[in-house]
This record gives structure tokens, sequence and C-alpha cells, in this order.
């Protein structure tokens, strides 16, 4: 009896929780080179909120928005909500960034505190330079600039760039759970096919870049789960 009723306690409390909205953004950074710094126009910003499961400790992606930097390096993602269909614990935000020839890497500079009254932000490569002292971690925090992204120049062979694009890019900035928000990958899976199709020389490869265009096919329908099947004749605004 207790069980039950500790059951329906349970169901009474979660209930209103899964109905709440969600909401995330507007977030807003600039696009830089790794190593100089300076802004890189054109490239393709992907935000993804990630959350997890209550009850199955399951990891989701609950919305994914994109944008490409302007002229100034700089990209704006707009605020949004949803309700999603689980109970979810709070979802982060994870940046990440698409440029033609180049992979999207942490931040070039981070910050450290050595002691109480002094934080230090330093570049992530060495030497690991210096480049300023505060006296507090709020400081630090706020010139590290964490919505800034920053894209660093491929130097791997055409074999290996063409797995990062399968893996890293389509894969490893998917975001299952998304519902509709997963049309929004759309330019950043279609860019990376044009980017794959001249990369594609091996039967292996021939056959992965298939399933990407397949993937960039059901991200412009932003089909609910992988089991949907895709419609015949679906309407595509254009070819991959």
């Amino acid at each position: 009896m207790n069980t039950v009723r500790n059951l329906l306690l349970a169901l009474f409390l979660i209930q209103p929780l899964t109905g709440c909205a969600l909401s995330g953004g507007p977030v807003e950074g600039r696009v830089l080179d790794y190593k100089t710094g300076e802004p890189i126009p054109g490239a393709i910003v992907v935000a993804r909120w990630l959350a997890t499961i209550v009850g199955s400790g399951q990891g989701t992606c609950v919305h994914v928005e994109t944008a490409v930097s302007d002229g100034k390096g700089k990209y704006r993602i707009a605020s949004w909500q949803r309700t999603p269909p689980a109970l979810i614990l709070g979802a982060g935000l994870e940046l990440d960034v698409y440029k033609p020839g180049s992979e999207s890497v942490h931040a070039s500079v981070v910050y450290a505190g050595l002691e109480p009254n002094k934080w230090i932000v330093y570049r992530r490569d060495p030497p690991n330079e210096i480049l300023h002292t505060f006296p507090d971690e709020a400081s630090a925090k706020a010139v590290t600039h964490p919505e800034d992204v920053y894209p660093k120049v491929f130097t791997g062979s055409a074999s290996a760039r063409f797995e990062y694009l399968r893996g890293r890019v389509v894969s490893g900035m998917s975001c299952h759970g998304a519902g509709t928000s997963e049309r929004n990958r759309y330019p950043l899976i279609r860019a990376a096919f044009q980017e794959a199709k001249p990369l594609a020389v091996t039967k292996e490869q021939q056959k992965s870049l298939g399933l990407l265009r397949d993937i960039a096919l059901s991200t412009w329908l932003a089909l609910p789960n992988v089991d949907t099947p895709t419609p015949k004749n679906p309407v595509y605004p254009e070819q991959a």
C-alpha cells in the first residue's frame, strides 16, 4: 500500500514539471581564429542545450540552433522556448563552430586561480603566456568570453578530413531529442556534405557520403525520431 501511495505521490510531483517550458538564449559571441585571434566571417556556430533525463540518467539534447558569423566575426542566437517530452535536469549550453578546412577547438585562453586574490588568464598552448592578472574569479572569467568559439586550421590528410566531417561535425554536433529545432542544423549538415563530396574516393567513403546526404534530408524534415520512416517524394529545399 505504501508503495502505491509513494508511486502516486511521485507521479503527482513529476507531472507538472514535465509540462514546464524550457528556455535558453539569447547567445552572442564572436568567431575568432585560434592562433591569431582575428575575427572569422562566414563560420557556422552550433549551439546545443544538453540535459539529463530524470530517472534514466541518460543524456539528451533538448534544443539546437545555428548562426553564421558576420563580417566582424560576430554571431547571435535568439532566445527559444519549448516543452521537453520528459522530466529533465537543467540544460547546459555547448558551443561548436564549423568552417571549411578548419576544426572546432576549445578556447585559446583560459583562467586559473593561483591564490585567493590572484587569478590569471593565460594561453592554453605552450609556453602558456600569461595575458592578464585579476584579483577575483569573476573578472578573470569575464575576459575569457565563454560565448566565443575558435576554429583552427585542419592539418590532417584528405582521408582524415573526411572522417572529421563525418564523425566530429555531422555526428559529434548532432542533437537527438531536439524535436523540430533539429531542422536548424540543416545549413551545417549541407555545408559539411558539400566539403566531403570531393574527398570521398573509396567505396566506403562513397557509402558514407550517401548516409550524410540522408542525414541532411532527415534534418531538413526534422523527423521526430529515428523510427519515423522518410516519406516518399519529400519536399526538399535544394539538392545537397
